[in-house]
């Protein structure tokens, strides 16, 4: 297997095209200003199957070397939320209490936004629309399979039954539940053992997001509106969710002094 594609591709030069073994052909380009391998398979009149088959195969090998080098790209698919799940799990949480933690992290999100969502100003735009891609995120990892509608429908969906005063969440149950986190976890370690996602060193995990939450106060938009809408359930859960906060305090503090953030 010829190696020729690693020095280019972790300089993210655009490189000449130039032969990687018989009938294919890679080079490296730029997208967006991040470099991508391209790959091409040559066919002619003498070309034939198993040629094609082992083709494949050439690739299927410089993607794995390109992989080991560099790490899988997780902004992609839901990578990085995948991810963090994944490292919660290995923490010693189970499938339930990840269900309830990305349960309430829906509700600081959903939270932020519905109060916020008729008095947007200038400043206040940008974070609405951070939220909105972290909330979307969440959605197509671990509920779109629940609601089976699009982000955009759930949210206004949400919206509208919050202006009548209903709350559908629930921590143990919507709008994700352990079952979806157990098949997303599964799912994503079968392919960390089979090496098709290899997780850089030092990739971020939830920790980092909570952070960001706690700091911007979608926690506190969380917890007034489930007062608001539900004080019944607040006492419920109220327990756990000072649980859940003195954890999030604890493990933010590790994040600033482990990233030196005063």
């Amino acid at each position: 297997m010829n190696d020729n594609l690693t020095p280019g591709l972790l300089r993210g030069e655009i490189t000449p095209e130039f032969g990687l073994g018989i009938h294919v052909y890679g080079r490296i380009i730029k997208v967006e200003l991040e470099p991508r391998a391209q790959f091409v398979i040559v066919i002619d009149d003498h070309t034939t199957q198993k040629n094609i088959q082992d083709a494949w195969g050439q690739i299927k090998g410089h993607l794995q070397n390109i992989n080991s080098m560099q790490g899988s790209n997780l902004n992609v698919n839901q990578g990085y939320t995948k991810y963090g799940l994944t490292y919660l799990n290995e923490n010693g949480l189970s499938y339930q209490e990840i269900a309830k933690i990305i349960n309430f992290d829906c509700i600081a999100l959903i939270g932020f936004l519905y109060q916020n969502r008729e008095n947007v100003t200038p400043e206040l735009e940008a974070d609405l629309s951070l939220i909105a891609y972290l909330l979307n995120d969440l959605y197509e990892t671990v509920i779109i399979r629940i609601t089976k509608i699009s982000f955009d429908e759930w949210k206004e969906t949400i919206f509208a039954l919050l202006d009548v005063g209903k709350f559908l969440f629930a921590l143990d149950s919507y709008p994700t539940n352990k079952k979806v986190i157990r098949e997303t976890i599964r799912y994503f370690k079968t392919q960390l053992l089979e090496g098709k996602i290899i997780p850089k060193t030092g990739t971020p995990t939830l920790i980092s997001a909570e952070y960001c939450f706690l700091r911007e106060g979608y926690y506190l938009s969380a917890i007034n509106l489930i007062k608001s809408m539900n004080s019944q359930y607040w006492k419920k859960i109220q327990p756990w969710v000072n649980r859940r906060m003195e954890n999030i305090e604890l493990q933010a503090q590790k994040f600033k002094a482990e990233n030196n953030i005063k």
